[in-house]
């Protein structure tokens, strides 16, 4: 019988053969369809790269080369060939990333007012002293995994909880999902307003009228913070602040704090791209277009800070067919 470190290395050996397998076939259908928007057929080339963004969503790095339609990228060809592509349907976060780069580099300040508008909002889901809150806290904390510098995860130095999905789990965590639902409503309602001035918006276009609730939880302590990123599987995330320390409280320090802009390049200018940022408190909830970078800022001090991240994911999305991206590990 297999010792249980062989057993676990044999199981990460398979997962990353068909990991390999799956990307080999997500970039040969980009590499067609990179063919295809060259040669002016961007519908085609649309149905290519969705059917890539099914089998493997996390090709952010290859759809990039698709756009740059070189590996020397173009930020105006990357731009054009973003376009073209959600003018023939793929809506999809990964484009949208590369759409409203491009577009702030290149200073088209009316793309980035469109792209970033009011989809930025905060909620209440209850204050500090809302009953569930110790139970929850410690259900949160269970099952938790470290992680310092993960490759392809953004957190560094904290804890990780990352089997969160709705309808499963501890009565606790269904609870806590049938608390988020009514504010992720609202969240969409007012989002269907806005899409009725602006139908053709490619972030509104994609607007769900049934969705799934999936996420994972964060413990941080004084190191703990995450790289700037966005969420390429869902549509939609947002973060619900479960435990707040002290230091947050010093607004100088902004120690604990999301910050939601621009990715952090030294060697680009976003233009009239804003940043904002969250004072996190308890019961706060946070919710955002997926495509919107973000990152934090550590406590600095033997703190904790809990939260729960979780994502949106329309009710027909590729990704909840896959349980191998189902279950959100990588952000």
């Amino acid at each position: 019988m297999l010792a249980m470190e062989d057993r676990w290395a044999a199981a990460k050996a398979a997962l990353a053969h068909k990991a390999a397998e799956r990307a080999d076939g997500a970039v040969g259908l980009l590499a067609r369809a990179g063919t295809l928007l060259t040669s002016g057929d961007a519908t085609a080339a649309a149905d290519l790269v969705r059917q890539a963004y099914a089998i493997d969503p996390w090709l952010h790095g290859a759809l990039r080369l698709l756009l740059s339609a070189s590996r020397t990228p173009r930020r105006d060809v990357v731009h054009e060939r973003a376009e073209a592509l959600i003018a023939a349907g793929f809506t999809a976060t990964p484009i949208l990333v590369h759409y409203l780069v491009s577009a702030a580099q290149l200073g088209r300040s009316d793309v980035v007012a469109r792209m970033t508008r009011d989809f930025l909002r905060t909620d209440r889901l209850h204050g500090p002293d809302d009953p569930d809150l110790a139970e929850l806290s410690a259900e949160l904390r269970h099952g938790l995994r470290h992680y310092a510098e993960p490759e392809q995860r953004s957190i560094r130095h904290g804890l990780r909880r990352d089997d969160l999905r709705e309808g499963e789990g501890a009565p606790i965590l269904r609870r806590m999902f049938e608390r988020l639902r009514p504010v992720v409503d609202r969240y969409l309602a007012e989002l269907a307003h806005v899409a009725a001035t602006d139908p053709t918006h490619p972030f509104l276009a994609g607007l769900p009228s049934r969705y799934r609730l999936g996420g994972w939880s964060v413990v941080s302590g004084a190191d703990t913070h995450h790289l700037p990123h966005f969420h390429p599987m869902s549509w939609c995330n947002g973060v619900y602040y479960v435990e707040v320390p002290p230091v947050v409280a010093q607004t100088e320090r902004r120690a604990g704090w999301l910050h939601v802009g621009p990715p952090e390049d030294t060697e680009s200018d976003f233009g009239d791209w804003e940043a904002r940022w969250i004072q996190p408190e308890p019961g706060k909830i946070v919710l955002m277009p997926s495509y919107f970078h973000h990152r934090t800022v550590p406590l600095g001090v033997d703190q904790r800070r809990i939260c729960v991240a979780f994502e949106i994911y329309p009710a027909d999305s590729p990704v909840l067919e896959n349980p191998e991206f189902w279950t959100p590990v990588r952000s």
